[in-house]
């Protein structure tokens, strides 16, 4: 079984991870990363780049429609999905790539496959070949989050959905009712709706987007409303009936009881940790209500092992696991 030695070994190779790596490197210290999928996490592969490269293929399709207001014939106006997709999977390739080139040009030595801790200095890389022991003076765990799902409405990647599969669909749906008015919500209901879907928006809340200021989000649900979205707020989705026809979606509203029917269901009730597979009940690693305890150090209840980004439990944003990667990174360089 083959050992190498470091300074650090970063667990995961989302914006966290990575950012952590180069820093590492930059402080003098040898370091490598594991990733068992492609680089750039979430954010890149299945959050935020994908999806705002779908809202702007969205957005140049409205632009086409209305082209005739502005004395350019478009017509026939068709939408080719396939290429819609290729252009997001292009992007994604292009900068996974770049992230590639970081992480060489920054002398990281990344390691393909599932990485668990085995012991407080022990790092083992699980992948298509033998297993690679990691022997490190510090680990900082980057692994990021996954789409919560509801007990009784979990994905099955055909009718009921959540946000990976929303990124994936080979055909656009006739109906799509969403749960969930957070911003992955908000995001789909806009895409789906432009791409020619009838969208429901399902929300808890008295508000969609209830983290953002009251003024925004009023705005948006009345600009959505203009736009044919229905928006039912203060509703809960209590059931769904399976038929070939479709789901039936029974739901809970301030004005009695609905039911909607519709092609599909995406689960939008935003993402929790991933911390089940990293070994940390082999060194006691501390784990409340579903995330990894830290300090203001963004050490874990383990000397010399941190943990940054969604794997946490705070904020759920590229740029905050970025900042706390830089940090975990001085804080292990010592």
């Amino acid at each position: 079984m083959k050992t190498e030695m470091f300074d650090v070994v970063v667990i995961g190779g989302g914006p966290g991870g990575y950012t952590a790596a180069a820093k590492v490197n930059a402080l003098g210290g040898r370091v490598a990363l594991v990733e068992k999928e492609a680089l750039g996490g979430t954010c890149l592969n299945r959050g935020c780049i994908p999806t705002k490269t779908l809202l702007k293929s969205t957005e140049v399709l409205e632009t086409v429609k209305k082209a005739k207001d502005f004395g350019v014939e478009v017509s026939p106006l068709e939408i080719s999905l396939e290429k819609l997709l290729d252009r997001k999977k292009a992007i994604i390739k292009r900068l996974n790539t770049g992230i590639e080139f970081l992480m060489k040009s920054n002398n990281v030595t990344v390691f393909r496959g599932e990485g668990k801790i085995t012991g407080t200095d022990e790092v083992t890389v699980y992948g298509s070949s033998e297993p690679i022991i990691l022997n490190t003076r510090n680990i900082i765990l980057a692994s990021g989050s996954q789409p919560t799902s509801i007990p009784g409405l979990e994905p099955d990647g055909q009718r009921i959905l959540n946000s990976d599969h929303a990124l994936m669909l080979s055909s656009i749906p006739s109906s799509l009712l969403i749960i969930g008015g957070g911003a992955i919500g908000v995001e789909f209901a806009s895409i789906y709706h432009k791409l020619g879907a009838k969208v429901t928006l399902v929300e808890g809340m008295d508000r969609i987007l209830p983290f953002a200021d009251e003024e925004v989000s009023n705005s948006l649900k009345q600009l959505m409303m203009r736009e044919k979205i229905s928006v039912l707020i203060e509703s809960n989705v209590k059931g769904i009936i399976k038929s070939e026809e479709g789901l039936k979606v029974n739901v809970d509203t301030p004005k009695g009881s609905q039911e909607i029917q519709v092609d599909k269901v995406l689960v939008a009730v935003g993402r929790r940790p991933n911390y089940e597979n990293l070994g940390l009940e082999k060194i006691g690693v501390q784990v409340e209500k579903g995330k990894i305890i830290v300090n203001a150090q963004m050490e874990t209840s383990v000397p010399h092992v941190y943990a940054i980004g969604d794997v946490t439990g705070g904020i759920l944003l590229a740029h905050v696991a970025s900042a706390e990667g830089t940090l975990a990174a001085i804080n292990a360089m010592g």
